[in-house]
Formats: structure tokens, C-alpha cells, sequence
């Protein structure tokens, strides 16, 4: 009876994978295989990604960890981590902040923080440390030049030193081994004068000035005088004359007399104390009254 309908024209049950539905349902299948196969090629594909850049691991509590350990950096805003970071995602080189976004994607930290610029910094404890020690310093140089000042002026309190006669109105000039007077309305000349034993006065009528070195022996009178000498007169000079003379305490003594270049003379004396072993010019111009008491008041030490 069955192949009877199945003659007769009577539909029989659909053979088993022959009809719409079954076919269907196989290419449903073969669409699934198809759909798995992809989602393994794109898992083979990131893995090629992983095996190239960063092969990052999945994500838990929201922060991804790669391969070795290290924790990813949400770059996304969204929770994610950032996974897979191909060369197409990465910033590029010369992009601000580029060095260290890579840096921290790849477990290898933010950059170096820049040094300390005292210049546009604000002040650290060590840069005030600094400073007060530039302070003390520059404190206590001026005291350390005083005390050497005052130990000098006491060492040459051991020096012999003589008073000179001093008319009225006139005023004293002390020195070490050599003093003399001026009117007392001439000045020193700090320009002339030096802590080395020149010292120069000068004013209405003239100016007269000293010079002391030390000397071991007698002087040549006749040889050309110091260089000193020729800085008081404050010209080119001839020596007109050279004569012996007496001064208190000294040894030996000569007078000079100098033409100046301007035409005008001038006077000197030169003394060597052997007690002392010191030359002492006392130089005046021009030749006049006033400058010649000068001359006279000249005292040595012995």
C-alpha cells in the first residue's frame, strides 16, 4: 500500500535531508561553521597582532595586563583597556606625550622628571641653604680685611717714626722712617699716593711729595733719579745740579735742583739712613718760598 500512494501520486514524508527545511538548516550550519571559522582566523590574526606589538592578556577589574605582568593603561576613557596596540593605533613619534604613552603601554614608566632650575623654580630648602652661605661669606670678608688692615697698622706701630717741626698754620705729615710739614690748606692726593711710602700733598702754591724704599747701601747721587720723581713733578725734567748737604739722622745727603719742561724749576732732596736702611726723596715745585720751608722740615728717623 505504501508504494501504492506513492504511485498513485500520494505525497509521501519528505526524505530526511532532502527538503527547504532540511537544506536550510544544513546551510545554517555551514554559515555557523563559516561564522567560527572567521572568529578563529581573527583569533589567529590577533594573536599575530599580540606576537608583533604587545600580547596582552584579557582584562580583569578593567585593567588589562600583558604577557609579562605589567598593567595596561586605560587609553579608551571607557573602562577598557587598551589591547593589541598595532602600529596603526600607536601615536606617532614626535606626538607630545607620544615617548611616554608608549612608555607606559610597554611597562617601561613615564620619563624622567626634569631638574630642579633654581632661575624659574621656586626656592628648595637646599637653595636657601645656598644662599645664606653666599651671605656669611661676603659678611665676613670685609671683617677679615679689617683685621688685616688693623695688624698692619699695628706692625708698622713698631717702625720708627719721628715727629717734623711744624710752623703756624701749617700741619704735620708723619710716615715711617720720614715726616715733614705743608701748609695747612693743602691736601693729599690720592692718585700720587700709595701704602707703599709715596705720599703727595698739594695746594695754593705748589705741592711737595715723598718717597721711602729701602736700601741696603748708599745711593749713586749722580745716576738718574727713580721714576717717583719725575710723577711729582708732573713734567719731563733735566737734573740742573746735584749738591751734597746735611739733613738730621741721615747718613748722607744731596740736593737737586730740576728744569721742568714747562720752564719752570724745581727742588729735591735725597737722604740714606744707614740705622734704618731707607732712601727718602722729598720732592717740591716749583722753586718758591712756600715749597722751600717745605724742604727744610724734613725729619728722618735713626
Amino acid at each position: 500500500m505504501a508504494d501504492t500512494r506513492a504511485r498513485g501520486g500520494q505525497p509521501g514524508p519528505p526524505p530526511a535531508g532532502n527538503g527547504r527545511g532540511g537544506g536550510s538548516r544544513k546551510r545554517a550550519g555551514r554559515k555557523t561553521a563559516g561564522q567560527s571559522g572567521a572568529a578563529q582566523d581573527g583569533a589567529v590574526q590577533d594573536g599575530a597582532v599580540q606576537d608583533g606589538a604587545v600580547q596582552d592578556g584579557p582584562a580583569q577589574d578593567g585593567v588589562g595586563h600583558d604577557a609579562a605582568g605589567q598593567d595596561m593603561i586605560d587609553l579608551t576613557g571607557a573602562g577598557q583597556p587598551t589591547v593589541g596596540m598595532g602600529a596603526a593605533s600607536r601615536p606617532a613619534r614626535g606626538y607630545a606625550g607620544a615617548d611616554a604613552l608608549i612608555g607606559a603601554s610597554v611597562g617601561r614608566g613615564p620619563s624622567a622628571p626634569r631638574r630642579h632650575d633654581p632661575r624659574i623654580d621656586p626656592p628648595t630648602k637646599e637653595d636657601r641653604r645656598r644662599l645664606w652661605r653666599w651671605v656669611a661669606l661676603l659678611a665676613f670678608c670685609p671683617i677679615c680685611l679689617g683685621v688685616v688692615v688693623w695688624a698692619a697698622l699695628g706692625m708698622n706701630g713698631n717702625y720708627p717714626t719721628v715727629k717734623p717741626p711744624v710752623p703756624a698754620g701749617w700741619q704735620s705729615v708723619p710716615g715711617i722712617y720720614a715726616s715733614f710739614s705743608v701748609p695747612g690748606n693743602w691736601s693729599l692726593k690720592d692718585f700720587m699716593s700709595d701704602v707703599a711710602g709715596d705720599t703727595y700733598y698739594s695746594g695754593p702754591g705748589g705741592g711737595v711729595g715723598e718717597s721711602v724704599t729701602q736700601a741696603g747701601r748708599a745711593p749713586d747721587a749722580y745716576r738718574h733719579p727713580p721714576e717717583i720723581v719725575g710723577t711729582f713733578l708732573g713734567y719731563k725734567y733735566q737734573v740742573s745740579s746735584v749738591t751734597p748737604t746735611k739733613v738730621a739722622n741721615a747718613t748722607v745727603a744731596w740736593d737737586y735742583r730740576f728744569h721742568l719742561a714747562n720752564g719752570t724749576t724745581a727742588m729735591g732732596v735725597l737722604a740714606w739712613v744707614r740705622p734704618t736702611q731707607s732712601d727718602v726723596w722729598l720732592v717740591a715745585t716749583p722753586d718758591s718760598a712756600t715749597t722751600r720751608k717745605a724742604i727744610t722740615t724734613l725729619a728722618l728717623a735713626s
